[in-house]
């Protein structure tokens, strides 16, 4: 297998992964409702950033 057929493997398995746990997630990321109190922390650290701060 070359390099380039590696790295196309690796990427489409990644996106496939993240598919799944996007899906498997979804009601929970819909409703923004959190799992742990941090994840609001990192949710705020995120608008934060995208605001410029």
């Amino acid at each position: 297998m070359t390099a380039a057929r590696f790295r196309l493997a690796l990427v489409a398995l990644w996106l496939l992964a993240s598919a799944i746990l996007l899906v498997s997630a979804r009601h929970h990321i819909a409703a923004l409702s959190m799992w742990d109190p941090d994840d609001y922390l990192r949710l705020q650290q995120v608008r934060d950033l995208l605001g410029g701060q």
